[in-house]
């Protein structure tokens, strides 16, 4: 457990960030002071000043909280006896609930502030991609999955097909029932996935 005064340092910090994502999002980037989020968390604007460097500091902070949010979500469904097929599907399951739960509110900030947020945006998703890179290698090494595909190409394709459909369904009223994830899961997953019965049978042939 960390001292107290570390834990007071994080509890303030959360405070600022509440009321800093609460400021942004009724006055955008640009009509947002430091004395604002100041005010509405209860401190002073120095005191403010010696948990952040500025403005620009609590927003990619409030940015990565939500987007970097995705990967606490993965983690907390991921277990050690899992195999790296079942960690890929409990993680694309997680990710795609939490993005769907938070789409909006993260689309509502990228579109205020397009450049801003790009950076953060792309450096949460470039990590997401690398641990499935990872779990993909894991996968094909196991034997779960086929090597005809290329780890790191298709975790790539498989983030960038998830956000495609987070945005083009947007509000839309869904004809099609099926999940987002097990969309994904048809088109990237099982078409590549090695069952058990098939791999002990080319034991055998071999």
């Amino acid at each position: 457990r960390p001292p107290r005064r570390e834990r007071e340092k994080i509890w303030h910090r959360e405070e600022i960030l509440d009321a800093a994502t609460e400021i942004f999002a009724r006055h955008g980037y640009e009509g947002t002071s430091m004395q604002q989020i100041a005010d509405l968390a209860e401190i002073s604007v120095g005191k403010l000043y010696t948990h952040f460097d500025g403005k620009e500091a609590i927003y990619r902070e409030v940015l990565m909280r939500f987007v970097g949010g995705i990967e606490e979500a993965c983690s907390e469904v991921t277990l050690p006896e899992m195999t790296p097929l079942q960690k890929i599907r409990a993680r694309g399951r997680a990710a795609v609930e939490y993005l769907q739960r938070y789409h909006k509110f993260i689309c509502f900030y990228f579109e205020m502030n397009p450049e801003r947020s790009y950076q953060v945006e792309r450096s949460a998703h470039d990590a997401h991609s690398e641990i499935f890179a990872g779990l993909l290698r894991e996968a094909i090494d196991r034997g779960e999955m086929s090597g005809d595909i290329d780890p790191v190409v298709h975790a790539i394709m498989m983030e960038g097909a998830a956000h495609r459909l987070l945005e083009f369904y947007g509000d839309k009223e869904r004809e099609d029932p099926v999940p987002l994830d097990e969309l994904i899961d048809r088109v990237f997953i099982r078409p590549y996935e090695i069952k058990k019965e098939e791999s002990e049978e080319e034991k055998e042939n071999g």
